[in-house]
């Protein structure tokens, strides 16, 4: 396809999501009762196109459109001895290395620590984040990937509840304890003043066809939050997206404001 085409395609795919996002703030504006009303013919349209493609749906597709800023992200360079001092766990049996690309690291300085204090996560998954990570009370449990109590659990920085895909820490887990663990970017995260409308959770779904190579597949989980581009700079915009999390671990995140893919399908 030449340059020039593939523009005129984007153009029109960009003026039928425009004018799609129009009307429904037009009838979110006019009343509840005809906008609940659209969004349901929506989602059944939505719901029939995804199954004559083969793609399945396990998880409801959310009706809620709430305004929403960008997010202004500025990195965070942080030492040892800040880092130990904003974890509520400060102990000297913790190594911390620190990578100003890859994040932050945590391991324990020799197999006799390990063993007397790693975290077991039948304490509660959820909670060894705020105890152990830097900054963890603004972490979220994402997923946990296990299989006889060994594998790897996830965590999303979140804004307002919202969760910031590729914000992300991870920890590895052996026999039911957590023996090392990894935070990548952190970042000091505010809203912009203006917030705006958002595509739908359906009309946002109508892009994803495109996208998907192997058929059936089957979408477990649709999620609105913020997504982290890759960035070199020390501070940044983070856009809102619907995240879609297939079956087979694969997740896709569609621009809210564009109904454009953002980045390449992850595995985290």
């Amino acid at each position: 396809m030449d340059l020039s085409r593939a523009k005129t395609i984007l153009i029109i795919v960009f003026l039928a999501l425009n004018s799609i996002l129009v009307h429904q703030l037009y009838l979110k504006q006019k009343g509840n009762n005809d906008y609940t009303a659209l969004m349901e013919a929506e989602i059944q349209e939505v719901r029939e196109l995804l199954n004559s493609q083969m793609i399945y749906l396990n998880e409801e597709i959310p009706i809620e459109t709430p305004e929403l800023p960008f997010l202004n992200a500025e990195r965070i360079l942080s030492n040892s001895l800040e880092i130990r001092s904003n974890m509520l766990v400060n102990d000297e049996d913790i190594v911390i290395s620190i990578d100003p690309g890859e994040g932050i690291s945590y391991r324990w300085i020799n197999n006799d620590a390990m063993q007397a204090k790693a975290y077991n996560i039948e304490n509660g998954a959820a909670d060894f984040v705020k105890q152990y990570l830097y900054k963890g009370k603004n972490y979220t449990l994402h997923q946990e990937r296990l299989q006889n109590n060994t594998g790897q659990i996830v965590y999303l920085q979140q804004f307002n509840g919202y969760p910031i895909f590729g914000l992300s820490a991870t920890a590895n887990v052996e026999n039911n304890r957590v023996v090392n663990w990894q935070q990548n970017i952190v970042a000091v995260i505010t809203a912009e003043d203006t917030a705006r409308p958002i595509l739908a959770a359906a009309t946002a779904l109508r892009s994803l066809p495109s996208k998907l190579e192997e058929r059936p597949a089957t979408i477990e989980r649709i999620w609105l939050g913020y997504y982290n581009r890759s960035m070199e700079s020390d501070s940044w915009l983070v856009p809102p997206v619907w995240g879609i999390t297939l079956a087979n671990g694969e997740q896709f995140y569609i621009n809210a404001f564009t109904g454009e893919l953002e980045g390449l399908q992850e595995q985290n």
